[in-house]
């Protein structure tokens, strides 16, 4: 709702015919229809018009707007569109109107975008949208339909009880397990969280968390075989899945993650320094334990409270420098991705609305914007090897030469087919 009600003060006017079908594939987006075609995205705002003008001009009697995606910002571009019709009437095309609402561009997993782009990785590439398709790559889809093979096949083949646990009562079987998934349905809705967050750390163990926490917990349906149980099961064919689908981006963190425990080991912190120049340094320290006792109401009350011990040698917390080092080095270049972005506007965009992997400008900047993100992304992988830069930082750190685990190869993708690439971000 609050960016349904965020406006431009100075919009910049629009530039180019075009910009009309740009408008219409933005509130295409905002209704969900981010998985097909731009053409079709068009097609679906003509074949809504009167819907989207009703909802315009009368929000609280005629409420279809509320059924879409992003109902606020929805409703918010419908009425960018009735003005937007209104001028094309008077003017014959879209040329010198100010459209209010913010156009954005998504970027497809960014992590995992990053991470293909490390390693030059085809595969996951693709499936993130870096090379060009006539309709988005959905990664993750493309992870569901390989989970549900997976589940189809336990149905099979499957077990309908497991291993007898410490209550001395067996687990459900695979196939058990199996049918009350398929039962309830694998959807990219279901994958989606656990794909996600890959690219930021989250394992197969915290994929069972996420899963647990979004889907079975106190879901009745799971209930005769456990909300855990099928969070743990699911997790292990997602982890699975994604492995064979974005290869690169677990071969990145298992690099990351190594030579950021060889600092550890040494007490030093992990550090690097981003193409942009920006210093980067992880100092996760060891937390200890005080202890207060107090008296409240009559009754005893013990509080604790987590502060940093520093202690001569042991500083370091050297499991959280592993664990933290993936998503933090990933975060470091998604933020130098959006400040090259905004440097190199050259006073061609005005507006921004960033977030994260979000790039968001006015109608009339947009076409700008487009063209400045994909070339920058290809400026940023092509100018420079964060991973080779991070490696040898290392080495400077610890005084000597890191060839063990050695750099992960690369693979054949050219990271120039981001420039054509419709929807990379879109």
């Amino acid at each position: 709702m609050t960016k349904g009600l965020l406006e431009y003060a100075h919009p910049a006017p629009a530039q180019d015919p075009s910009d009309f079908e740009w408008l219409a594939i933005h509130g295409a987006g905002l209704a969900g229809h981010d998985k097909i075609p731009l053409a079709d995205r068009v097609q679906w705002v003509k074949d809504n018009e009167d819907n989207i003008l009703a909802s315009a001009y009368d929000p609280l009697g005629f409420t279809w707007w509320q059924e879409q995606d992003k109902p606020f910002q929805f409703l918010a571009w419908c009425r960018e569109w009735g003005a937007a019709l209104e001028w094309v009437h008077d003017h014959g095309n879209i040329v010198g109107y100010t459209c209010r609402c913010f156009i954005a561009y998504d970027g497809t997993c960014s992590g995992l975008q990053h991470y293909s782009c490390l390693l030059r990785d085809p595969v996951g590439g693709s499936s993130v949208n870096l090379i060009d398709h006539d309709k988005p790559a959905d990664i993750y889809n493309e992870v569901a339909q390989k989970v549900l093979k997976m589940v189809e096949q336990d149905r099979q083949e499957g077990t309908l009880i497991g291993k007898v646990g410490k209550n001395g009562k067996p687990a459900p079987g695979t196939k058990a397990l199996a049918e009350a998934w398929l039962s309830y349905g694998i959807t990219r809705k279901v994958c989606k969280r656990p794909v996600m967050t890959l690219a930021y750390g989250s394992g197969q163990y915290g994929f069972g968390n996420q899963i647990f926490e979004d889907t079975t917990d106190g879901n009745p349906h799971f209930k005769a075989i456990g909300a855990m149980s099928a969070a743990q099961y699911l997790a292990t064919k997602i982890w699975k899945a994604v492995k064979t689908t974005v290869k690169a981006a677990t071969t990145g963190m298992e690099y990351l993650k190594a030579v950021a425990g060889m600092l550890a080991k040494e007490g030093y912190p992990v550090e690097w320094v981003t193409p942009l120049g920006l210093p980067i340094q992880q100092m996760y320290l060891e937390l200890g334990t005080t202890c207060f006792r107090l008296r409240f109401g009559g009754a005893s009350i013990r509080y604790r409270v987590y502060v940093t011990e520093v202690k001569e040698g042991e500083e370091i917390d050297r499991r959280k420098q592993v664990s933290g080092v993936a998503p933090n080095f990933i975060h470091s270049l998604d933020a130098t991705h959006l400040m090259m972005v905004v440097n190199s506007s050259d006073g061609l965009i005005q507006n921004f609305t960033t977030v994260h992997d979000s790039f968001g400008t006015s109608l009339g900047e947009a076409g700008h914007m487009r063209r400045i993100i994909r070339e920058q992304l290809v400026k940023l992988y092509t100018e420079h090897d964060p991973l080779m830069e991070f490696k040898e930082h290392a080495e400077d750190m610890l005084g000597r030469e890191i060839d063990d685990p050695p750099l992960p190869p690369k693979g054949n993708l050219d990271i120039n087919s981001i420039i054509s690439s419709k929807f990379v971000f879109h």
